[in-house]
């Protein structure tokens, strides 16, 4: 939906101000990466009504989705500080899209 699109280029424009603008510890972002990690065993693949994953592919996506986590981490952690810090922000903001609350009961 319109709403959806306009939250989330809000969300991905201010994060990376805020990471630039706040003197936070790497150490913080590496917490919140550990749980987003969490988040992404636990409820990805994310479905819904309008677009159901069909149960053949669930293990697959489920496995490529920890996979892409692992390896986008792990390129963050290669890269200067402030790129590294917006990266893992981007992961944070997508795994928190993946619990339940953030999907509508569709009728």
């Amino acid at each position: 939906t319109l709403q959806c699109h306009i939250q989330n280029i809000l969300y991905f424009l201010f994060l990376p101000w805020l990471v630039l603008h706040l003197p936070l510890s790497t150490n913080i972002f590496y917490f919140l990466a550990m749980i987003s990690f969490l988040l992404v065993i636990s409820f990805a693949p994310a479905a819904t009504k309008k677009q159901p994953i069909p149960k053949r592919l669930l293990k697959k996506k489920k496995v490529l989705s920890i996979l892409s986590f692992i390896v986008i981490i792990t390129i963050a952690l290669t890269l200067e500080e402030v790129f590294k810090k917006n990266v893992i922000s981007g992961v944070v903001i997508e795994s928190i899209t993946l619990l339940p609350i953030f999907f509508p009961k569709e009728d």
